[in-house]
């Protein structure tokens, strides 16, 4: 389905790429917007004839007219999930749901989809004929705004987004005509684009990293079959580290982009790695450490953007601090690092990912996916694929990344025939599966036909899965270890640009009041006192508001709940129990406040008091009133609680004027009750607790020596 493309349509996303950018403090944007065809710069522009052909060609986009004059609105999720020309249904975990999907079908050809990158609201899919730019403002509804196919059909083509500019990774040797400009014979290297308006991608220029015919002063090089973001946002300069494309290139090769002037982008050397690089993954804050994964391993780098970039350490000539082999690893592939810098993910693509290495016959080590200490290359654990495949599905580990949570350690990641996995590594010796998406199998027959999840990963909130013959399909996963993510302005995913500690550590609440087991009066105005405390904290709300009047309008015990949360999914609750009562005023005569009373065994006792009011005669609890036999505990047997307050004061006596003859029972009259509480003639020489116990959970009581 296609709708006309509109101004609004335009306007809309090359705001919301303005906005992206003014949210984070980088240099800002290229000074030419939108360069013509003569601010194009061709490195290489000598050609086979001797002469310049670098500014001939004018801007002559060979892009499919249907794609440019019109926005793809996104198909129904359901198209792609639940079978398709391609293949069966997904099966996916109950917690995963799939929310939208934006189709770019390969049923035919070798054009594939391949690796994402995102700014703000545009996401940029990769493929081998060029990059679609799409709208994901509504992630369950992507919407295309261009599939630029005027590049070549050079290798992969995997994609950066920085700021306006797009660069697509050129790796495999060709002479084409690219932007409207030619590439020169062999070209191997970048493409830089401005895509300002997502609508109309502008070429910048070619950056040539081929292994002859570079600038002078550059040095020889293996094409770009990956390349990471190494921003250097103070000195308005964006790093690229480069994967080769060959395993003859055993290195990092950095370039340098000028954010101000991007035509000033320059090849500048080669980090040994002492392998080669496949795939780089950085990390900026405060850890500042870049993993190069190739062949039988990885490498790791340290890098200082406080020095001068050149200077060694320096971002642009990044330190080997090892180079560490795996077992039975020969085409190590990807990386990602824990948001502390302490656990390194290594994962590798035995076949080249056009295999089925994830039966459950294929070796462990072809299934498994490894952590490692990021300091020392100490391995801590490893995870084998959880979903056995069948033979006719190419299957690894393959493109991931680490999700910006503070509760754990969890990554995304994209697996071919495999599909979707987010795991749960926060014990990186007991990393656990906690959400799945597995496509069917494509094709029929006994041979695999080439497809499945190119990469996966986590961007504010939701999951991004770039499928080989599908398109771009959206997913969203509910755990409570990912329900509360950092959000980022944008994200390259080999790129994390900033560090954090986890946070396991709920929010501390203090209750001051009501307090736990509290008495308060029926009706009294008692206010809520709590507050909560935490960095990161997020919500801090009670039973009533801070400040508020808490329930005093009826008698019983209640309870009062603080609950607190902070922005890392964190939780917390703390609860109290508290009493609400009727004013009990003490015993009036004739027992009144005396510690001890004597009376007669088998005399009738009034016992009267006042509750504020007449509170109806249900106001027992059942069983009382009662007169247990009294026990100082703690004493010797012929020690009793009366014998004690004998010798700690006078008793008093009630004579018999202060006894009655009226019937045992309760009533209210005179503004106060009256029990009349008849003993007994065999309690004489006890000493007993008058105990009554009333229904708004208070007890009195009056002690007695029976003579």
């Amino acid at each position: 389905m296609k709708k006309p493309r509109t101004a609004i349509g335009v306007a809309y996303l090359t705001a919301a790429l303005a906005g992206a950018v003014a949210l984070v403090t980088f240099a800002p944007a290229a000074a030419v917007a939108h360069p013509s065809c003569s601010g194009v710069i061709e490195e290489d522009q000598q050609h086979d004839d001797g002469e310049d052909h670098g500014h001939e060609e004018e801007c002559n986009l060979e892009q499919d007219a249907g794609e440019t004059e019109y926005l793809e609105l996104g198909e129904p999720v359901e198209n792609a999930v639940l079978g398709d020309s391609l293949g069966g249904a997904f099966v996916w975990s109950d917690n995963m749901t799939p929310l939208g999907f934006s189709a770019r079908y390969v049923t035919s050809g070798s054009l594939y989809n391949s690796d994402l990158a995102f700014w703000g609201n545009l996401a940029a899919q990769g493929h081998y004929a060029g990059f679609r730019l799409l709208d994901i403002s509504n992630p369950a509804d992507p919407v295309q705004l261009i599939n630029y196919t005027a590049c070549g059909t050079a290798g992969q083509g995997d994609v950066i987004l920085y700021q306006n500019l797009l660069i697509r990774s050129w790796d495999a040797p060709q002479s084409a005509s690219c932007g409207g400009v030619s590439t020169g014979t062999g070209f191997e290297g970048i493409n830089i684009f401005d895509v300002s308006n997502p609508s109309n991608p502008q070429l910048v220029r070619h950056l040539r990293m081929a292994s002859s015919g570079n600038a002078p002063g550059s040095p020889s090089g293996c094409g770009s079959h990956t390349a990471t973001a190494v921003p250097d946002p103070a000195r308005a300069t964006l790093y690229l580290y480069v994967g080769g494309s060959s395993g003859s290139c055993t290195g990092m090769d950095v370039v340098r982009i000028n954010l101000l002037n991007p035509n000033d982008a320059v090849y500048v050397r080669r980090a040994a790695a002492s392998r080669q690089c496949h795939d780089n993954a950085v990390i900026l804050g405060n850890v500042n450490r870049a993993i190069c994964a190739g062949g039988n391993g990885f490498s790791m780098f340290r890098f200082d953007p406080s020095l001068d970039p050149d200077a060694a350490g320096g971002i642009a000539n990044p330190t080997l601090m090892y180079s560490r082999s795996v077992s039975g690893v020969s085409i190590g592939h990807s990386g990602s690092f824990t948001f502390d810098g302490k656990v390194v993910v290594f994962g590798h693509e035995p076949g080249g990912g056009s295999q089925a290495q994830c039966q459950s016959s294929s070796s462990v080590v072809n299934r498994s996916i490894y952590f490692f200490d990021v300091e020392t290359g100490t391995q801590l654990g490893t995870l084998l694929h959880p979903r056995p495949q069948t033979a006719q599905e190419n299957c690894t580990w393959h493109n991931f990344n680490v999700v910006p949570t503070k509760r754990g350690y969890v990554f995304t990641s994209g697996n071919y025939q495999s599909g979707i996995y987010t795991v749960d590594f926060t014990n990186p010796s007991q990393a656990r599966v906690i959400g799945f998406a597995d496509p069917a199998r494509l094709g029929t027959g006994s041979s695999i036909t080439l497809g499945g999840d190119w990469s996966t990963y986590w961007y504010n909130g939701r999951i991004y899965e770039s499928d080989i013959r599908r398109g771009l399909i959206t997913w969203k996963l509910d755990d409570v270890l990912v329900n509360n993510t950092l959000s980022f302005p944008h994200l390259n995913p080999q790129t994390q640009e900033v560090s954090f500690d986890l946070d396991v550590s709920a929010p501390e609440i203090t209750l001051t009041t009501p307090v736990d087991g509290g008495q308060y009066l029926l009706g009294s105005e008692v206010l809520a006192d709590y507050s909560c405390s935490d960095p990161d904290l997020a919500t801090c709300e009670g039973t009533v508001a801070n400040g508020a009047a808490i329930d005093t309008s009826t008698i019983g015990f209640k309870t009062f709940t603080v609950e607190a949360s902070d922005t890392n999914g964190n939780t917390t609750s703390r609860t109290v129990t508290y009493n609400v009562h009727w004013p009990f005023t003490g015993f009036f005569a004739p027992i009144g406040d005396h510690h001890l009373h004597v009376a007669k065994a088998g005399a009738v006792i009034p016992v009267k008091f006042d509750l504020g009011g007449d509170r109806g005669l249900e106001i027992f609890q059942a069983g009382y009133p009662k007169a247990p036999i009294a026990v100082a505990e703690g004493h010797h047997p012929d020690e009793t609680p009366c014998t004690l307050a004998e010798e700690e004061m006078q008793a008093q006596v009630l004579t018999e004027d202060e006894t009655t003859t009226a019937n045992a029972g309760l009533r209210y009259s005179d503004n106060h009750y009256q029990y009349v509480w008849k003993t007994k003639k065999e309690w004489a020489g006890s000493c007993r607790e008058l105990t009554i116990r009333l229904v708004d959970n208070t007890t009195y009581k009056a002690l007695f020596q029976f003579k």
